[in-house]
């Protein structure tokens, strides 16, 4: 049985536990892909300023991030916004991060306490880094963005209807590996073919809602980072 961590691992452990069990993953649009080889190879030296300038007004962002489940962490200072993405069928990773204060820009330890984080996610910071932009234009409301093939095991939501129904919170639900088996009452959300058990007439309409909201914050993280890398 999976359990989490102590302390701040506690936190992050229970991020990558509920991005892990997304039930349904898209393959990100050729545009983005772009977008983020662009911000990889101007990051590795690849491409000089004035360059990766033209690239980025280049580029014609038609495709969007969604439909992905982004989940937040604030933690050491930093907001942290976490997903997950399909390219060529494999599974990646997708982080961004932001300091919360905005007056300056982050010293050593709050370097040193992000990249613990995004190696405990299970990113190699170094290799792994697709494009600091906080570094890149001297700005601390920039960002900064990591992406990776995931190696870890995919995870689901599990209900009991009898907890759910008399507590209605969290003592009813529990996140397990996928494919666990159904004990103590708990069932999953998912049948195999991808329909939930517990699907309800007004949960179409709050997921409208949340895919339009994911689609918005998905361009908006991608027009902010290209037209920031563009000013650079």
């Amino acid at each position: 049985m999976w359990a989490p961590g102590s302390g701040w691992k506690k936190k992050v452990d229970h991020l990558r536990s509920i991005i892990l069990s997304v039930a349904e993953l898209k393959e990100l649009p050729t545009e983005v892909r772009k977008t983020f080889d662009l911000f990889a190879m101007y990051e590795k030296g690849f491409l000089n300023d004035k360059e990766a300038e033209a690239e980025f007004e280049r580029l014609e962002l038609k495709g969007t991030l969604s439909p992905l489940t982004w989940e937040p962490l604030d933690i050491y200072g930093w907001h942290i916004n976490t997903t997950l993405y399909l390219c060529d069928g494999k599974i990646w990773w997708l982080v961004r991060a932001t300091l919360k204060n905005e007056t300056h820009l982050p010293n050593e330890k709050d370097r040193l306490s992000l990249e613990k984080v995004v190696d405990y996610l299970g990113a190699d910071t170094k290799r792994d880094l697709m494009i600091d932009l906080v570094k890149k234009t001297e700005t601390a409301a920039a960002s900064i963005y990591w992406t990776w093939i995931n190696q870890h095991q995919m995870m689901e939501m599990q209900g009991n209807p009898e907890l759910l129904k008399r507590y209605k919170d969290k003592r009813g639900l529990r996140i397990v590996h996928r494919g666990a088996p159904e004990t103590d009452g708990f069932v999953r959300f998912m049948f195999d073919d991808g329909t939930e058990r517990y699907r309800k007439p007004e949960d179409d309409a709050e997921d409208a809602a949340v895919s339009e909201r994911d689609t918005n914050y998905g361009r908006g993280i991608l027009l902010d980072a290209v037209k920031t890398a563009a000013k650079n």
